[in-house]
């Protein structure tokens, strides 16, 4: 039999994490998921029950005008799908012509953006039932960028002709998107979405989003005013938005170039400062290659050091979903003293007298005595901090805050000397926060919980005769850290978005997402980011059918 493990004592316990966490990255973002299964031989299951197929070895090894399987399903790079016959599949249902209709589609395998593009838009057209969409999400693999095995990288000018190639296609006007190291959106066998991590993919979506005004921005760091300084008013000019009263929505993509320098987060503040009760979701470019943002009405084509996004108001509501993957550990702690993004003297809450100011380091210590050998280790790859959203929330009893509370920050470093932790944000004294771990499990019943929620809200909707539609569409933005590197599985984030609302999942693998927690909004990591998109106004009913004579 096996030596039992020996269980460290707290300190040292304590003093092994600290030393874990010095070895980390100091990057905000992990790097992407390793290389898919497909390259190797072969995909991992999916959470389709469907039977995959592994491709054959000859198929892996042609690298133009030949056939690749993926799954049981198989796609051309010579341009010509070999995929289902799309003219067998049953019509799009008619839909009414002031309600909103989506459709989704991914293209994988092609040798070019532009035959991908042909490829999923000739399956959306299909969906939308014969409906002209009025926006458009193109999300582009980046390993069209790459020349890796000797293809030929994608060009400026290859990019720059992805507006117009949409727009051809589909006869849409607006057209939104930007470059990702991974692509989802609806397969060609059961309307289930599907994620790709790199693998040469292509992502469309397309909606007619009746009585909605649409007015695309795009900024760079010159255009931005003080995030508080400026008046709300110069705001709401920059990205062409209507008074706060028509209750407008946002999204935005970032290059990465455009994040890195902190002007995101400043967009992001100045958003809220202009538009305090608006939805705001997105999501930064992604990939080895830094491809970028681009958005019709613009001239410039694809570029990574700006921001686009649109502004949204009329008969259309965003309802956001942000899964952050965690669980706390331990109690609820109050910051005593910080300087920037360094922690330094912290005490815990609702000991009463027996609560005394201490290092983050003691803290933890503490709380390592409470967890089993496998979150002890856990600690030392997974520690983050739960920032309380809001500091002036009820703290008694404590179960007051729960996981959408709390906004999820990477311990990036500590000051063994002083005890102190460097967190991945600003923190002030008075902020209250939990520690946390991230693992498969947590990621998992926390996205059970939340899309649970949100379907009871929707019965109780419908049980109590409330004015509310159903969701449309839904574009999702998750961690390039999430997907098959957190589930050891595919599709798991877009199968329970498609499960729990039923309609297209369309979205991309993020260097950092864009999402409310709480009142506020807030750039996040290792988060997935679900935007459901429905129409405001309640639909009218049906014509009664002529009685028959």
């Amino acid at each position: 039999n096996p030596t039992p493990a020996m269980r460290l004592p707290p300190a040292t316990a304590a003093l092994a994490v600290a030393l874990a966490l010095l070895q980390l990255c100091h990057c905000f973002q992990p790097s992407p998921g390793p290389l898919a299964a497909g390259l190797r031989g072969g995909r991992a299951a999916s959470m389709s029950k469907r039977p995959l197929v592994a491709p054959s070895p000859g198929a892996l090894r042609s690298r133009s005008g030949a056939e690749v399987s993926f799954g049981s399903r198989r796609v051309g790079r010579s341009g010509v799908s070999l995929a289902m016959n799309m003219d067998t599949a049953p019509p799009a249902p008619a839909v009414q012509a002031d309600r909103q209709v989506w459709g989704s589609a991914v293209a994988v395998g092609f040798k070019t953006i532009s035959e991908g593009l042909e490829d999923a838009a000739e399956r959306c057209k299909k969906q939308l039932g014969g409906a002209k969409p009025d926006v458009a999400f193109v999300f582009i693999s980046s390993r069209y960028l790459e020349g890796r095995g000797g293809a030929q990288p994608a060009s400026k000018s290859d990019l720059k002709a992805i507006i117009p190639k949409v727009q051809s296609l589909l006869g849409v006007r607006h057209v939104i998107g930007c470059t990702a190291s991974g692509v989802l959106g609806t397969s060609e066998e059961d309307g289930s979405p599907e994620e790709f991590e790199d693998f040469k993919g292509v992502s469309l979506s397309a909606a007619r989003l009746p009585n909605v005004s649409i007015q695309p921005f795009r900024l760079n760091a010159k255009d931005l005013p003080d995030a508080m300084e400026g008046k709300q008013e110069e705001w709401r000019t920059k990205v062409k938005g209507p008074p706060e009263a028509d209750k407008p929505s946002f999204v935005v993509l970032s290059g990465q170039a455009f994040s890195a320098t902190g002007e995101l987060n400043k967009l992001i503040s100045g958003l809220d400062y202009a538009y305090s009760s608006a939805v705001k979701v997105g999501g930064i470019s992604s990939g080895m290659v830094p491809g970028g943002v681009f958005c019709s009405d613009f001239e410039g084509g694809c570029v990574d050091s700006d921001a686009v996004g649109l502004c949204l108001s009329g008969d259309i509501e965003i309802q956001p979903i942000v899964a952050q993957g965690c669980r706390p550990v331990g109690g609820l702690f109050e910051v005593v003293e910080s300087k920037g993004n360094q922690v330094t003297m912290v005490m815990e809450i609702g000991k009463g007298k027996d609560s005394t100011p201490c290092t983050p380091m003691a803290a933890l210590k503490e709380v390592l005595q409470g967890l089993d050998e496998k979150d002890v280790t856990l600690a030392q790859s997974a520690l983050l901090l739960g920032i309380a959203s809001n500091s002036f929330k009820t703290v008694t009893p404590q179960e007051d805050l729960g996981p959408g509370d709390f906004l999820i920050r990477q311990v990036v470093g500590v000051v063994v000397k002083d005890g102190a932790f460097v967190i991945g944000d600003l923190i002030k004294p008075g902020q209250r926060f939990r520690f946390h771990l991230r693992d498969k499990e947590a990621a998992v019943a926390e996205a059970e919980a939340l899309f649970s929620t949100y379907k009871r809200s929707r019965l109780e909707a419908m049980m109590t005769g409330k004015p509310s539609n159903g969701a449309s569409g839904v574009v999702m933005f998750a961690c390039n850290g999430r997907g098959r590197s957190l589930y050891n599985e595919e599709n798991y984030d877009s199968r329970m978005a498609y499960l729990s609302t039923g309609v297209p999942v369309v979205g991309m693998f993020c260097n950092g997402e864009i999402g409310p927690i709480g009142s506020e909004t807030h750039l996040h990591g290792f988060t997935s980011v679900f935007a459901v998109f429905r129409q405001a106004s309640a639909a009218k009913p049906s014509a009664p059918a002529p009685e028959e004579s």
